[in-house]
């Protein structure tokens, strides 16, 4: 890669990046900017620079304007009118979800429908179980939402014999006020059960009207919704701070968002948060459709971002630097233009965030050619199991009580697809690309924090260079899981410089175990 000097650069202390020629989209795509998450990088001293405060709507500063400070936007909950029948005198009444939620701490969850079966023997039975627990933990009002009207909302209620003062409420969107204005409305119309337009399933956390938590579930999966889950966020307070100052920096609009592969798990997706999320932008293994739109905005806003071979993949990004605004943790630099010192991350996009105006033509585009991923099919009798399909099972057992620990090469790719339950944790060794550092960092993570389960996927080659660190694991009676991913040798390695050195000795993996349980 070479610098805006003509002079290779492979990590210095500013960062640059190619400027090949454009490509294709894959169809004609009307350019708008656009967000790119990264984290930023602490590691590096500031550069000798003239520092510049105080610059406003100056055309070499983008016309933006950088003060010192500056505080993060909230996320407001849309006002929209809900009915119920009233327990203590049996009469419909209707609430406004601003007088439902003024200054309350108060849980909604949304299901598809009454009567259905995940909603009648899951979800719902589910915060009955758990209301006293929630209440304990400071949460005023619990309520389930759903997009039927309030007479069935009561037989429901009935059937499951939820008790006047159980602790839950139901109350019915039948125009669906609610549910179009948060944007999660599903057409269900092609079904043959006749249920036409309804809410996707999520539950959310807000305080005084402010979301500090939405988790929305994909497709037909009951996983980050449940009462388990929001009763272990209801007093997390990490994890309101973290959501919050992801959706101040995504901007609190339309705007399209994207993450880069180490910033996986910073990204704000929801739609409550205004953000329209795309993937990642990982060079040539983006997400479907993400490299697309990412390159042919025009213009980008990058977040601390840091490239070199292992974060473009190869060079492989097509990003033009005279579109772009860096912005890093103390300073923010314009196209090939000027660069300010004293403009510090959080205080940039906080203001930022107040001045951007809605923009929803890339997200729209996105998903215009977006094409949902199928499932991969199952496993035949005596079949050997396929990568895929493991990564399929492993989806399904990500909670937020989990975390997962992607090893150098193959896991890389593989654990960038799954979908992360909010307080999920996610460690991805990306700068160095050390091979074997996920087996000891496994083992600090798992003892460091013992109410998780760690999940590591590791390949053979990875796994050889520090298998010792088991025995500690097993001594530490520590509960991780480690799914070894079997390719015969450091095939990472093949594609950079092969030879017959990346061929290793396949083990006897589980017998090693033993040996070192020793009963």
């Amino acid at each position: 890669m070479q610098n805006c000097n003509g002079h290779h650069n492979h990590g210095g202390s500013v960062p640059h990046y190619p400027v090949p020629r454009r490509r294709q989209a894959v169809c004609p795509l009307v350019p708008v900017p656009l967000i790119l998450l990264s984290p930023p990088d602490h590691r590096r001293p500031p550069p000798s620079i003239p520092h510049r405060r105080g610059v406003e709507d100056s055309e070499e500063a983008g016309g933006v304007h950088v003060p010192s400070g500056g505080e993060l936007r909230t996320v407001t909950l849309p006002d929209a009118m809900l009915s119920y029948f009233d327990p203590a005198d049996g009469e419909l009444r209707t609430v406004t979800v601003a007088e439902l939620t003024a200054g309350k701490k108060v849980i909604l969850f949304a299901v598809p429908g009454a009567f259905t079966p995940t909603c009648s023997q899951k979800h719902l039975p589910g915060f009955m179980e758990k209301a006293g627990e929630l209440k304990a933990k400071g949460v005023d009002t619990v309520a389930c939402v759903s997009v039927n009207d309030a007479f069935v909302m009561k037989a429901w209620k009935e059937l499951l014999g939820l008790a006047d003062g159980s602790g839950v409420l139901l109350l019915s969107d039948g125009n669906l006020e609610l549910t179009r204005a948060l944007g999660v409305e599903m057409d269900l119309s092609d079904k043959p059960i006749g249920l036409g337009v309804r809410s996707r399933r999520y539950a959310l956390l807000a305080e005084d009207g402010v979301v500090k938590v939405l988790n929305l579930e994909e497709d037909d999966a009951f996983t980050t919704s449940s009462a388990e889950e929001m009763l272990r966020l209801a007093c997390s307070d990490a994890v309101a701070a973290e959501r919050a100052i992801t959706c101040g920096f995504c901007g609190l609009h339309a705007v399209a968002v994207a993450q880069v592969g180490d910033a996986k798990r910073l990204a704000c997706s929801d739609p409550v948060a205004g953000t329209r999320f795309l993937g990642t932008y990982w060079g040539t293994v983006s997400t479907a459709f993400c490299a697309e739109i990412v390159e042919s905005a025009d213009a980008y806003l990058l977040a601390g971002p840091i490239f070199n071979d292992y974060s473009s993949v190869g060079y492989s990004i097509l990003l033009r630097k005279d579109k772009a605004v860096v912005v890093q943790p103390d300073r923010v630099t314009v196209g090939n233009g000027p660069t300010f010192g004293c403009a510090m991350m959080r205080d940039f996009l906080s203001v930022l965030a107040k001045r951007v105006r809605p923009n929803t033509t890339a997200y729209d585009n996105y998903r215009r050619i977006f094409v949902p991923g199928g499932q991969p099919p199952e496993c035949e009798a005596g079949e050997p199991l396929r990568v895929n399909v493991l990564f399929k099972h492993i989806q399904r057992m990500l909670s937020g009580g989990s975390s997962v620990i992607a090893e150098t090469g193959d896991s890389w790719f593989n654990y960038q697809k799954l979908r992360l339950p909010d307080g999920c944790g996610y460690e991805f060794q990306m700068q160095y690309g050390s091979m074997g550092w996920s087996v000891g960092a496994l083992l600090g993570y798992a003892q460091g924090a013992p109410d998780k389960r760690v999940i590591a996927c590791i390949g053979d080659g990875s796994f050889q260079v520090t298998a010792q660190d088991v025995s500690t694991m097993l001594r530490c009676e520590q509960r991780s899981i480690i799914f070894l991913i079997n390719n015969g040798g450091y095939t990472i390695e093949v594609e950079i410089h092969d030879g017959p050195y990346n061929v290793i000795k396949n083990w006897d993996y589980t017998g090693l175990v033993d040996a070192i349980h020793n009963g």
